[in-house]
Order: C-alpha cells, then sequence, then structure tokens
C-alpha cells in the first residue's frame, strides 16, 4: 500500500498557534463575515419610507398648485409646474438622500450591503421623476 503524503498547511503545523505571517497568529479559516453596520437596517428603512413619501409628494406638488391658485384640471403654466414639481422632488428625494448617505457610511465600516437599498432608491425616484416630467411636457406640447 502506497504511504500518503503530508499535507501542507501553509507553514501552520496542525494545533500549534503560530505561522509565517508576521504577527503570530493563525488566520482564520474559511469566510470572514463582514463587518455588521446598523446602517443598513436603516438604509432598508429608508425604503420603506420612500412609499410614504410618494404619496406625500403627491400631495405636495398638487398642494403647491392649489396655493398658486391653479387646479389640476386646467394646463397651469410652466413656473407652477416646476415649482410643483421642485416641491415634489424635495419630498421624494428626502429618503433617498438618507439611503445614499447611509450606504456610504455602511460602506466606511466595511459593510457593503446597504448598496442595494440605496441604488433601488435612486432608480425609482428617477424613474418618477423622469416619468412625471415626460408627462407634463407631453400635456405642454400636444394641448396648443
Amino acid at each position: 500500500m502506497p504511504r500518503a503524503r503530508p499535507v501542507d498547511h501553509g507553514g501552520v503545523t496542525p494545533g500549534s498557534r503560530t505561522s509565517d505571517n508576521t504577527s503570530g497568529t493563525v488566520p482564520p479559516l474559511g469566510p470572514t463575515r463582514p463587518a455588521r453596520s446598523p446602517d443598513v437596517r436603516r438604509a432598508w428603512w429608508c425604503v420603506v419610507a420612500w412609499v410614504l413619501a410618494l404619496a406625500l409628494a403627491f400631495v405636495a406638488g398638487e398642494g403647491l398648485c392649489g396655493v398658486l391658485g391653479f387646479t389640476a384640471a386646467c394646463l397651469t403654466p410652466w413656473w407652477v409646474g416646476g415649482t410643483a414639481l421642485v416641491g415634489a422632488l424635495l419630498v421624494l428625494a428626502a429618503p433617498t438622500a438618507t439611503a445614499m448617505y447611509l450606504d456610504r457610511r455602511a460602506r466606511r465600516s466595511g459593510d457593503d450591503r446597504a448598496r442595494l437599498p440605496a441604488r433601488l432608491l435612486l432608480v425609482l425616484t428617477g424613474t418618477v421623476v423622469v416619468v412625471n416630467v415626460y408627462g407634463w411636457a407631453m400635456r405642454v406640447l400636444f394641448s396648443q
């Protein structure tokens, strides 16, 4: 029967607590867990807050039009539409900006998992803005 070859343990003999590295400790075996940041959970809460902010953005946009003396039934001047758009965008962008901030903070602490909610909110907010601007522009262009 052939004899088994010795296994190379990378300079560490089984049972010893030293290795060839400079720190004198054995590196951990297997995958290491990333640092868990509470900012990841907070970034996901921003996704929940974004749904509420979406409803509040519509209320803010329509409210600004109403305060300026226009209703949704009539075609509003460009400056009224722009004012309503900026007001609604500020309300809608608050959870997105918060998630982006929390993502940056979590990545600094070594946790990349907050990137998904931040990018999700960035795409959703951008989509809502593009759809609303496109709808308003088409209404202005083709109502003449």
